[in-house]
């Protein structure tokens, strides 16, 4: 439900002008949705990170297609299928990624950030297992401490963007009332003009500030209200996947949002490189399991 898309000038005025969309007042869950929260944001996930194939592409792409980013430079990384022909005369597909800033530009671009999507696969289910499993385990310490870290990562605390909210909000109602008893003194011929003018711009100048401000602090309110919200649909939706064996694109447009490759290295002949698995409504959790399992052990 949306309120407030237009209001006056001033107390002086009582012409309506329409509102920036920033100052609009929404409140959601008023009315019961058609569809689901968690399939209208997958619809528009997928509609986000549609991936164009080309005709001439020989094979059917990946499911991590759209998806995958280089963790350094941030380029998307390009998919690359290759059929090997061995001395016996059996060929094999294999399905790789690569940094796509590496691989137009080279070295003076980005370092080397490939994977092979067998691997990648085998990463993500046991990521989604393992977050799912503590889910399951005790979803609300989980949830709690998910909130936690992203207060901290925005260095905000609600009750604080609520009181300041509070705050400027009674402030801007004082001050008009303060206003509107200015004219009428003035009028009555109690306050004289030049003492009118004076006040009258000095109030103008606070309630014009103070009403600048508002949209910002209330959208600070709702971000921290939406952060608990997320981290309990976050919660609800991995539980149901503790026992996941295979991944398909369904599953991957619904749970998670990125995943960024990192650097390949090589330690002898195994190479090894970084994967951050960020879901949705969350982003990366790995640090808030990692201190649940601290606390748990």
């Amino acid at each position: 439900m949306v309120q407030g898309k237009s209001g006056t000038l001033s107390y002086k005025s009582r012409k309506l002008v329409a509102k920036d969309k920033s100052e609009w007042i929404r409140v959601e869950g008023t009315h019961e949705p058609i569809i689901s929260r968690e399939i209208w944001d997958t619809v528009v996930s997928l509609d986000m990170k549609r991936v164009r194939k080309s005709p001439a592409a020989k094979t059917d792409g990946s499911i991590f297609s759209g998806l995958l980013y280089c963790a350094d430079c941030g380029f998307k990384m390009r998919y690359h299928a290759e059929r090997r022909k061995y001395s016996d005369g059996h060929t094999a597909l294999f399905k790789s990624f690569i940094c796509g800033n590496y691989g137009r530009s080279g070295k003076t671009a980005c370092f080397i950030h490939s994977i092979y999507e067998d691997a990648l696969i085998e990463v993500v289910l046991q990521d989604i297992r393992e977050k799912a499993r503590y889910a399951e385990y005790d979803r609300e310490r989980l949830a709690a401490q998910i909130v936690r870290i992203k207060e901290k990562e925005k260095h905000s605390r609600l009750a604080s963007y609520e009181q300041e909210l509070k705050a400027t909000a009674s402030r801007i109602t004082e001050l008009e009332k303060l206003m509107q008893n200015l004219y009428e003194d003035k009028c009555t011929g109690v306050v004289p003009p030049t003492v009118f003018q004076t006040l009258m711009q000095k109030y103008e100048t606070e309630r014009a500030q103070k009403a600048a401000a508002l949209p910002e602090l209330e959208q600070k309110v709702r971000t921290q209200l939406e952060v608990r919200q997320e981290a309990d649909r976050w919660t609800d939706i991995i539980r149901r996947y503790t026992e996941i064996t295979e991944l398909d694109e369904a599953i991957l447009f619904a749970l998670v949002d990125r995943i960024e490759i990192g650097e390949t290295k090589r330690f002898g002949t195994t190479r090894v490189c970084d994967v951050k698995v960020f879901y949705r409504y969350v982003g990366n959790v790995d640090d808030v399991v990692t201190q649940e399992g601290r606390e748990a052990g």
